[in-house]
């Protein structure tokens, strides 16, 4: 089911996941889906630190 206070939720939160959330959006793909790729995306833009430079 699309909903879309959560998707508006989810465009508060982050842009990065903006551009997931568009594609998902159009997809309506379900909540369980739509975790997974939030929860997998979110760890990679919050893990960008440069650990090379530390």
């Amino acid at each position: 089911m699309c909903d879309v206070a959560q998707f508006s939720f989810s465009f508060s939160y982050d842009l990065a996941v903006l551009f997931e959330l568009n594609i998902g959006a159009i997809r309506c793909l379900n909540t369980s889906d739509f975790h997974s790729i939030n929860n997998n995306f979110t760890p990679v833009v919050d893990d960008h630190t440069p650990q090379t430079d530390y």
